[in-house]
């Protein structure tokens, strides 16, 4: 086994009073709230009939308790990198009257500026300790907060969140949220987001299906993980990140598809056990396919879910032999309503596609192979006489466009029996017609 590189973190271990830290953070420009921390569970900083977190850090400064250390990290952009930095925010919001101290304590609820000057005097002055970790990059911010986060656990978008403003995180976070980085804001909300889901994007929703998708498709298993998206945003490359991004536009334009008229049929937006069902729909169709009609696809869709449920809701989740398959589902339908929510799981993604063979309308199913190959055309070219076979006219090989018969868009096949030799003009012109049918349009129009 070869010798590994090992290397802690570097820092610097700076003691600073409260008033030095206020001036720490204007001259260095240090965020105090990072884009990709967790949001406050808290809705207030103001507290009810117990101190909120805000009150209680502020509070433990005026009893004489020591709060812990700040970690701020960043080579440049320095930000407040440790789990509790909404508390130790709060320590620049009091000194700004953003919150008053909580009715119980000390000086009752007061704002700073209502405090006594003595009290005042010892807030500026007391001490805090400061860490600077100064090396880490934004990914490095990112796993230095995860292992920060003990107070309140981070669940998976959380983690996956923490990496900052590494480029692969960046673009996803962009389609499920309003950003602002501090130069204006930036709106790449996916509609989807906007207009046809039924739930909200608390604790970050929205991010989390998102980074399933981009597991599924950098994976492209039957599920995926959260190591295995954790892994993604790691290591990927800007190729990759593009790639990314790009399928999963295309998979959510599915869902925005779909959504524009699932309301129609059902009553109600999507929710999340639908938008579950529609993720392994859209994971279980052929690579490429296309929807003629998408208000008559949703219509059967949901048809066929209702009659789906209707069959299934009372019948027994078992083998055979009357065994049970799943011991926390006694009927069928309960166990689709949760497996269809699940990435995860390969077991759980085989039989929903199962379950999906008798709901999931038709489409047409487009050949992933789009362009014919040099030696299909040149056969072709030879067998037709060296023509075009739009005009009948001679043309040179190093004109020849391989024109698909039946169009591809319409399912199509890049086979050899579906090419007709042409050239790029009319291949461009005919567009999505039959090249049958446009030679005999062309033919026509020339007589006249």
């Amino acid at each position: 086994m070869s010798k590994q590189e090992l290397k802690q973190n570097e820092f610097n271990y700076i003691p600073m009073t409260i008033n030095d830290y206020f001036g720490y953070i204007q001259d260095n420009n240090v965020n105090s709230s990072p884009i990709w921390q967790r949001d406050n569970v808290q809705s207030t900083d103001k507290g009810g009939a117990t101190p909120s977190k805000a009150q209680g850090i502020v509070q433990s400064i005026f009893e004489g308790l020591d709060i812990g250390e700040i970690s701020i990290a960043g080579i440049t952009d320095k930000e407040v990198l440790e789990g509790g930095h909404r508390t130790r925010k709060a320590i620049l919001d009091f000194l700004n009257n953003e919150f008053p101290l909580h009715k119980s304590s000390l000086f009752g609820e007061k704002f700073f500026s209502d405090l006594p000057p003595y009290a005042k005097e010892y807030y500026r002055n007391y001490n805090l300790r400061i860490v600077d970790f100064y090396e880490l990059d934004d990914s490095g911010k990112g796993k230095q907060f995860v292992q920060f986060a003990t107070q309140t656990v981070l669940n998976f978008v959380e983690k996956a969140n923490a990496y900052g403003m590494a480029a692969s995180i960046v673009e996803l976070r962009e389609l499920t949220k309003v950003v602002d980085y501090g130069n204006g804001a930036v709106d790449n909300v996916l509609t989807l987001f906007k207009d046809y889901v039924g739930f909200s994007n608390g604790r970050g929703k929205y991010l989390e299906l998102i980074l399933d998708s981009a597991g599924l498709h950098h994976g492209e298993g039957l599920s995926t993980n959260e190591s295995e998206v954790l892994e993604y945003l790691d290591v990927t490359n800007a190729i990759k990140i593009n790639k990314i991004k790009n399928a999963i536009i295309k998979e959510y334009n599915f869902y925005q598809n779909v959504g524009a008229f699932w309301n129609t049929y059902t009553k109600h937006k999507i929710s999340v056990m639908e938008f579950g069902f529609l993720r392994h729909v859209y994971f279980n169709l052929p690579k490429e396919f296309k929807v003629e009609d998408y208000d008559l696809f949703t219509k059967d869709l949901v048809k066929n879910l209702n009659a789906f449920e209707d069959a299934n809701s009372e019948i027994d989740y078992v083998d055979e032999n009357g065994d049970r398959l799943d011991g926390r589902y006694a009927k069928v339908w309960d166990a689709f309503k949760s497996y269809v929510k699940k990435t995860n799981s390969d077991t759980a993604t085989e039989q929903v596609r199962i379950w999906l063979s008798d709901i999931t309308p038709s489409v047409i199913a487009k050949d992933p192979e789009r362009a014919f190959s040099a030696k299909d055309l040149l056969k072709k070219y030879e067998e037709v006489g060296g023509i075009c076979e739009i005009e009948g006219t001679p043309i040179h090989f190093s004109q020849v466009v391989g024109a698909h018969i039946v169009p591809h868009c319409e399912g199509g096949k890049t086979i050899y029996s579906n090419l007709m030799i042409t050239t790029k003009f009319h291949n461009s012109k005919m567009g999505t017609m039959n090249a049958n049918d446009y030679k005999k349009q062309y033919e026509a129009s020339i007589k006249e």
